[in-house]
């Protein structure tokens, strides 16, 4: 990270200091599971996805498949939770799963009320720094998009990911695959440019608010 956002983000966290206790605790072994899952489900309602009606407490068929995959993760003792709290009150949270010695990030949510103290990347790099700490992995991968403007300040480094599409020997196959891996790259490409407009209108959002 360059040392001019390095002590951007030094100058955020410290004004964080200045409204509370601040902690980051990782709870991958907690016995309060079930309290971690409510506080996460009730933070990213509280923002512009409950407001939208895109969150996941909110839509009953994601909210079931996020607390059946995290339940299932954490049965197995691969599910990672992260979170950042003000005074005891959650105001950033990560869920991630554990891959052999590695870990994916997988779902985040933040408090809007803190934007200006960007609560979502002071958990990524300080969570991130927390877990290469931690003897048991030996890499995070974000998941994120390729120009991602948060995620692209904090990991410099890249992995190439890739989808394969294999045919069968049944008779459609040979024209349909060519099909679907054209229409999976433009629909790749469409959902990325949406993504990066998204991204760019919220962090306007964010600092005229800030402002």
């Amino acid at each position: 990270m360059r040392k001019k956002k390095r002590k951007e983000y030094g100058r955020l966290w410290n004004r964080l200091s200045e409204e509370g206790d601040v902690q980051l605790t990782a709870h991958d072994a907690s016995s309060d599971f079930a309290g971690w899952l409510d506080r996460f489900l009730a933070l990213e309602a509280k923002g512009w996805k409950g407001q939208r009606g895109t969150a996941l407490k909110v839509v009953p068929s994601e909210r079931a498949f996020f607390m059946e995959i995290c339940k299932g993760a954490q049965a197995q003792d691969k599910l990672h939770c992260l979170e950042l709290t003000v005074d005891g009150a959650p105001i950033a949270m990560l869920a991630s799963f554990r891959a052999g010695r590695g870990l994916y990030t997988f779902k985040i949510a933040f408090d809007e009320n803190y934007a200006r103290f960007s609560p979502g990347a002071q958990l990524m790099m300080r969570g991130g720094a927390m877990l290469l700490d931690d003897p048991r992995f030996d890499w995070i991968d974000s998941c994120a998009l390729p120009d991602h403007p948060m995620i692209d300040h904090i990991w410099s480094e890249r992995r190439i990911m890739r989808s394969v599409i294999v045919g069968t020997d049944q008779r459609l196959s040979r024209v349909a695959v060519p099909y679907l891996s054209t229409m999976t790259t433009c629909a790749s490409w469409l959902r990325e440019r949406a993504k990066r407009i998204y991204h760019m209108i919220r962090k306007e959002v964010e600092h005229g608010t800030a402002a």
